[in-house]
């Protein structure tokens, strides 16, 4: 049966935004073992692949079959990387990575299409506006997609979100795992001590031997997350290469697990959420995310996964989902108490054994000492918030640090920076402590409500959302990633009157714009950006436990996926 262009320009798309990011990171792997001093030419790998998709989308579309399928791709790619290497210097080697990928790429494109669903073809007769959009959108994914794996690749690059404060528009929060686990490496006792990151300490002297690093913010995490970043310096010793190969692992993640969760939901609520996908993933708090190399993406969606996977009876991967999201982010525990109040025991019972096991690796490969200095150090800091006390280390920048800061505990500082009298820190303490105790409240509230596969996910989500902010280094650049996500799967739903149109449009300029990331263009004012970061936390707290209260009658059930 012959493949609509229709499902060509969707295959080939999807594939040509990760096929950048890999591109990116075998070139970079080629030239640091050929040719160090050559230059990474980011700008130039993406014309260049970019070509040779294209290219090959075009000869797909006039010639079937495997034979010409693969000659086109190689000689489009090809081309494209001989024309690479005669107008860039020194690229003769790292120019391999064109063909290397594209080739491959091109073929699983041209197997994708055939997969993907029949009534694809024609959709442009049938809905012209909307393919045009969804096309528009598709453009715009690959090419913010390019341009943030170009920063990656080299961060000479010029490219921003949306403001040039170098508090945003250079952040890397990687660099903490990094660091922490190079500190662990050669021996330090206490890895979470703040005289170690410069971010906390402008004194500190740096110590690491990893390649490229520029230690910023101090390392908060259990000592067990420490096993991912010992994995990536246990391979490389240079951080360039870890962050372009950090940013390609999320990007192939967030696309198989985002798909899955879509496609478990089903119906047209699971397709429309399928298709805004690349919606999710080109918003500033996901964008953001990515540039800073964050863990938080990861959490939410390993979280969310396990759930999934423990729907469908996977016991033994969803506890390990939900284990290493736990034990990488304080927010994912909610789902414990929410699996415990409905007594789900089982899934409790794999999650707590993942967590053991998990524990007794780290605690096999990294040492006693960081557990040690993580129940003796860090916690309090956590609990009394010292460990996110940047505006007392950089007092010039208090104001965008409070603004970008979306816990409960910040919005009294919030308060207390607009001049509003009696917002002590002993009421930043008992809001953070109050907020707290209402999102357990909710977790044993939500654990009454039944529903389908639809219902359960806006719960689970919800409680993601509301237990991120509890941290009180909720940053505004990307915790609204939940929210949006959740958003995604209320588009139906909140479409049935005009009261919903407005919440929704008013929910998506603020998530979807992150206005944690301050100051905008124009916004330099610090009433005004603090007032606004304000409101979007409590729209952001108030929507998703609107979420939860809403009547399950009101969430149609669909049907799910085949």
């Amino acid at each position: 049966m012959k493949v609509g262009f229709e499902r060509k320009v969707i295959a080939f798309s999807i594939v040509t935004t990760v096929g950048v990011i890999l591109i990116h990171a075998l070139s970079m792997m080629l030239r640091k073992t050929w040719v160090p001093d050559a230059i990474p030419a980011a700008h130039e790998f993406v014309f260049a692949a970019t070509a040779a998709m294209l290219v090959s989308l075009g000869l797909s579309l006039r010639w079937s079959g495997l034979i010409p399928q693969i000659i086109g791709a190689l000689s489009s790619s090809t081309a494209a990387a001989v024309v690479l290497a005669l107008a860039v210097d020194s690229l003769q080697s790292a120019v391999l990575a064109v063909p290397i990928v594209c080739l491959p790429a091109a073929l699983i494109a041209h197997r994708m299409s055939e997969r993907l669903p029949v009534w694809l073809d024609g959709t442009y007769q049938r809905f012209p506006v909307r393919s045009i959009l969804w096309a528009l959108l598709m453009l715009i994914t690959v090419t913010q997609t390019s341009r943030l794996s170009s920063w990656v690749t080299d961060s000479n690059e010029e490219w921003m979100i949306t403001t040039d404060h170098p508090l945003f528009a250079g952040h890397l929060c990687m660099t903490a795992y990094i660091y922490a686990a190079d500190l662990n490496r050669q021996g330090v006792a206490n890895i979470y001590d703040r005289d170690h990151y410069p971010g906390m300490n402008p004194e500190a002297v740096v110590n690491t031997s990893i390649a490229n690093l520029n230690p910023e913010d101090p390392y908060q995490y259990p000592p067990q997350f420490l096993l991912l970043p010992r994995l990536a310096i246990a391979l490389t010793d240079d951080f360039e290469v870890i962050k372009i190969f950090w940013l390609l692992v999320q990007a192939l993640f967030f696309g198989f697990l985002a798909w899955s969760v879509a496609r478990f939901i089903g119906g047209e609520v699971g397709l429309r959420a399928a298709l805004l996908i690349p919606l999710l993933w080109i918003s500033f708090p996901v964008l953001s995310n990515l540039q800073y190399g964050q863990f938080h993406l990861m959490s939410i969606l390993l979280a969310v996964a396990a759930m999934m996977w423990f729907a469908r009876g996977k016991m033994h991967i969803g506890g390990a989902a939900l284990a290493f999201a736990v034990l990488s982010k304080a927010a994912p525990g909610i789902l414990l108490i929410y699996l415990l109040a409905r007594r789900r025991w089982r899934e409790l019972g794999w999650t707590l054994a993942y967590v053991a096991a998990f524990s007794f690796l780290a605690l096999a490969i990294i040492g006693p000492q960081p557990f040690e200095a993580f129940f003796a150090y860090q916690l309090p800091s956590l609990q009394d918030g010292s460990a996110f006390a940047f505006d007392a280390v950089w007092p010039e920048l208090r104001n965008l640090i409070i603004a970008g800061n979306q816990s409960p505990f910040a919005f009294i500082q919030k308060l207390d920076a607009l001049g509003i009298p009696g917002m002590t820190a002993s009421l930043a303490k008992f809001t953070h402590l109050f907020y707290t105790l209402v999102v357990v409240a909710f977790a044993f509230i939500a654990s009454r409500i039944e529903g389908d596969r639809h219902r359960q996910l806006l719960i689970w989500l919800a409680l993601l959302n509301l237990a991120a902010m509890i941290s009180k280094g909720a940053w505004g650049d990307y915790i609204p990633i939940g929210t949006i996500w959740l958003m995604t799967f209320m588009v139906k739903d909140m479409w049935s009157t005009v009261r919903q149109r407005v919440l929704m449009a008013v929910m998506w300029v603020f998530m979807f714009l992150s206005l944690g990331v301050l100051p905008l263009p124009g916004l330099d004012n610090p009433t005004v950006f603090i007032s606004l970061a304000g409101i979007g936390m409590l729209l952001t707290i108030g929507f998703n436990m609107w979420i939860i209260y809403r009547r399950p009658a009101e969430i149609p059930a669909e049907p799910t996926a085949q």
